[in-house]
């Protein structure tokens, strides 16, 4: 119990000169930036974009320690689905911090990725702007967890039908993609 106290303390301490939250802006200013950094998460692929959790390695040449960058991949970026876990890439675009809760007592989505150490949003609509640096480096067992998963859903849509096999995907993994509009609203 105590360290998990003292290990959320320090994943989430913005003080570190070279923490990802001192090159952000407010959601509503501009601050263009080139970020190179390895994708330490499996892509979620959302119904319009893609979502990567980036661990930032330097922006605009300033080395980073701490902090995690979510950046949104628009699907109609040719080659959205090509990113993997473990792979480095440079973006480009607005290094921006995420919107906070607008009314007291409502979700502060600001709060919510803070607290799962994603200080940074950059949304990338243009291929240009995001490009793989033909570098990998992953932890060998979670690529293996991603490949007993991957097979198990190759296994699922095989031996069932399209809205069966998503929701089973949905129960057993919890994902979202695939679901029929009309079940993912029923689970709500």
């Amino acid at each position: 119990f105590v360290w998990g106290i003292v290990n959320y303390n320090f994943a989430v301490d913005i003080s570190h000169p070279q923490h990802v939250s001192r090159f952000v802006v407010k959601p509503w200013e501009t601050n263009p930036v080139s970020l190179t950094g390895k994708i330490i998460r499996e892509p979620e692929f959302r119904d319009f974009n893609v979502w990567l959790y980036i661990q930032p390695e330097e922006i605009d040449r300033n080395p980073i320690a701490k902090g995690l960058v979510m950046v949104k991949i628009a699907r109609t970026v040719e080659n959205y689905e090509e990113f993997r876990y473990g792979q480095y890439v440079r973006v480009r675009g607005h290094l921006r911090e995420p919107e906070p809760a607008m009314n007291p007592e409502t979700f502060d989505y600001k709060r919510f990725l803070n607290n799962r150490n994603i200080f940074g949003l950059i949304n990338v609509n243009k291929e240009e702007n995001i490009e793989d640096l033909k570098r990998m480096e992953s932890n060998p067992l979670f690529d293996i967890s991603l490949w007993v998963k991957t097979n198990f859903l190759t296994t699922m849509k095989q031996t069932l039908p399209f809205p069966q096999s998503a929701l089973q995907g949905g129960i057993i993994y919890g994902l979202k993609a695939g679901i029929p509009y009309e079940e993912h609203f029923k689970f709500k």
